[in-house]
């Protein structure tokens, strides 16, 4: 039978997420909150880390955190996105981690790039 095991969780400039961390070692956990405060946010980035996807099942979804102070709200660029989960999978430990980078050349955005 294969199980998973959370051990921790960690979201950095990850949509509107600047820095979360969560140390679950493996029990479980509740997350509850007002509206807006993130808990779709966490549950988006442990998808994008397993399956590139958000909780809708989109691969293209925004993930880049925006500019709050800003009347467009505008992408803060320069940030490097990270995801990263400790897990036991079948009694084995995993660090799984996915990075999200800017692709600039020549001075100019060309897209983003993903390490896993």
């Amino acid at each position: 039978m294969n199980t998973l095991t959370l051990l921790n969780l960690t979201l950095e400039n990850f949509k509107g997420l600047r820095h979360f961390e969560a140390s679950l070692d493996g029990h479980n956990a509740r997350i509850c909150g007002e509206n807006g405060t993130g808990k779709t946010t966490l549950y988006d980035g442990w998808l994008w880390l397993l399956f590139g996807k958000d909780s809708t099942g989109r691969k293209d979804f925004g993930i880049r955190s925006v500019d709050t102070n800003s009347d467009y709200g505008k992408v803060i660029k320069g940030l490097v996105l990270v995801v990263e989960a400790d897990v036991v999978i079948d009694a084995q430990r995993h660090r799984l981690r996915k990075d999200l980078h800017e692709r600039v050349v020549k001075d100019q955005l060309r897209g983003y790039e993903t390490y896993c």
